[in-house]
């Protein structure tokens, strides 16, 4: 059979695999465009937020070596790494939320914020992923940024993580 091939298979969560189909798709696109009719949102009121985690640890790439080798390795800067996550939201205009960093430690050292961009905020996090009260002081941030208001509010886009689904979030996001 030579359309066949022996493949690596990506990593696909059970929440992905769930919450990714025709029917939860079709519903989404139901309930944005029922929200853009309603509200009548500008491109800089449209935003998405999402959150990335960067390993301190990056896999090395293929290398050439001698057949027959019995070890092969490469160079990287540890051998087990740490997660930094990076909260990102832009809207559709292109104009971009400074983005919060969570580093994964009890206490925030400020000297991990150098360089970042001008109004990044960054914080500690024990597991260096996203819970539900980081996502609320996020939420805190981006409102002081994109200043939403009754007259001017604003839509955000958000994937269906469980960090993001909090009584504090949705009170806070009503409020404002």
């Amino acid at each position: 059979y030579p359309e066949l091939s022996l493949r690596l298979p990506e990593p696909t969560s059970m929440a992905r695999l769930s919450g990714f189909n025709k029917v939860q798709v079709a519903k989404f696109f139901d309930i944005l465009k029922a929200e853009l009719a309603r509200n009548k949102f500008a491109p800089d009121q449209i935003y998405n937020i999402d959150e990335i985690g960067i390993t301190t640890v990056q896999t090395p790439g293929k290398v050439l070596a001698r057949k027959g080798a019995k070890q092969v390795g490469r160079v990287v800067s540890a051998e087990r790494g740490t997660t930094t996550t990076v909260v990102c939201g832009m809207n559709a205009a292109g104009t971009y939320v400074p983005p919060m960093f969570l580093f994964k430690r009890k206490n925030m050292n400020h000297q991990l914020m150098k360089r970042c961009p001008p109004g990044s905020i960054g914080v500690p996090s024990a597991s260096g992923w996203m819970d539900s009260g980081l996502f609320t002081q996020y939420l805190q941030h981006f409102i002081a940024f994109a200043k939403p208001s009754e007259s001017r509010p604003v839509l955000i886009l958000l994937d269906g993580h469980q960090s993001h689904k909090s009584l504090d979030a949705v009170t806070l996001a009503r409020e404002n």
